[in-house]
């Protein structure tokens, strides 16, 4: 990244030039909720570390399985969902219905 692009991302996201350099890609994210929320009066949680944690991992929350017909927002910083999705061949496109594919003719759906 050049430096321009540097101090505009951090002018944008509200996060200091060094955790550009320092940090992922969540402290953006986090930086954007938390101003959001004060402009709309909330207060969002603050989870405290625990002393002795050398390396912070990722946040995995556990899925409600289960087809969804409504928009479902998805942070994935490390660009694992769209491996996993493959790995799986996870698509909304390979959906079958409940008892099975049906015949319309000379095509199966």
């Amino acid at each position: 990244m050049t430096l321009v692009t540097l101090v505009e991302m951090a002018r944008v996201t509200a996060v200091p030039l060094s955790y550009l350099l320092t940090r992922g890609q969540q402290v953006k994210v986090v930086a954007q909720l938390l101003r959001q929320a004060m402009q709309e009066d909330l207060l969002l949680p603050v989870v405290k570390s625990e002393g002795g944690e050398d390396f912070e991992g990722a946040t995995v929350i556990e899925p409600l399985k289960g087809y969804y017909d409504v928009p479902i927002a998805t942070l994935d910083f490390s660009s694992l969902y769209p491996s996993i999705m493959i790995a799986h061949n996870l698509c909304y496109t390979t959906l079958l219905p409940p008892g099975g594919p049906q015949k319309h003719g000379s095509v199966l759906l």
